[in-house]
């Protein structure tokens, strides 16, 4: 996401988890490491949308705890290379315990109940999603968070009329979305003992998908998927009504009516099959 103010702009990304692949490798799948190419296709926004800060909002390190050769040997390196880039800002995630031992003194790295951009023309909060964000964060009235890593999975059809092999349904890849919310922001008051703001209306939360193209996340057009995080799970933002757009920007519809198409997809697989 890029988020464009009066006089600068900041690029929002998520869920990095640097370190996937050796986690594949102990299952004997051996991939690229994708910090190489992350980096050309962060430079390449960068350039695009001639941003001044990249923000991103956790989990940058996959492996949770910090003792493993691959964040002491990638990370520093790779955080050295946003660095020639633009400034680099970090809200910490629940996988990045002890991250600051890999960064250059001079990336900016907050706590994890998330930071307030504060502009004349706009304020943004930013949290990762796995806490409750800082109860300032609650002025802003559009909020970016992650954790979750939204994707739409689709299906396939698999069918070969010429053999007979008709009816066949497959799971296909997923596709990366970024996921719109309404966020009741005195339900979260409530939920951390605060007092309410009377008539205060809805702020817009935004769900990130993650920037690793090797991870996927939760299904959000299948019925039974739910984000994770106490703002979803204490029902402050509620996922069936939120908006899905893909990281172009292009309007898919509502979650609940993405779920009805699923189904419908299903249903209309031949009994047996």
């Amino acid at each position: 996401m890029v988020v464009h103010f009066t006089e600068e702009s900041i690029l929002l990304l998520a869920d990095l988890h640097l370190g996937f692949e050796r986690e594949l490798e102990e299952r004997g799948v051996i991939v690229p490491s994708q910090h190489k190419s992350m980096l050309p296709r962060i430079k390449q926004l960068v350039d695009s949308h001639k941003t001044s800060t990249i923000c991103i909002v956790g989990d940058i390190k996959h492996s949770i705890f910090p003792d493993i050769n691959y964040n002491w040997e990638v990370i520093p390196e790779f955080m050295e290379s946003l660095l020639e880039i633009a400034k680099v800002v970090i809200v910490p995630g629940n996988h990045d315990g002890d991250l600051q031992a890999f960064l250059p003194r001079s990336v900016v790295m907050s706590d994890s109940s998330g930071i307030s951009v504060d502009r004349p023309d706009e304020k943004l909060g930013v949290f990762h999603g796995h806490a409750w964000a800082a109860p300032e964060l609650l002025d802003a009235d559009v909020m970016v968070t992650a954790h979750n890593h939204p994707v739409i999975r689709r299906m396939r059809n698999v069918s070969i009329e010429s053999i007979g092999r008709e009816g066949r349904m497959r799971y296909g890849r997923t596709i990366p979305v970024v996921v719109k919310s309404r966020l009741d922001r005195n339900c979260v008051r409530r939920e951390l003992g605060m007092l309410e703001i009377p008539d205060e209306p809805p702020a817009s939360l935004f769900t990130l998908p993650t920037f690793n193209e090797m991870f996927s996340g939760v299904a959000v057009n299948t019925p039974t998927s739910a984000f994770h995080g106490p703002f979803f799970e204490n029902g402050c933002a509620l996922l069936g009504a939120s908006e899905v757009f893909s990281t172009t920007g292009v309007y898919l519809g509502e979650v609940s009516w993405l779920r009805e198409q699923f189904n419908e997809t299903i249903k209309s697989r031949p009994p047996g099959n």
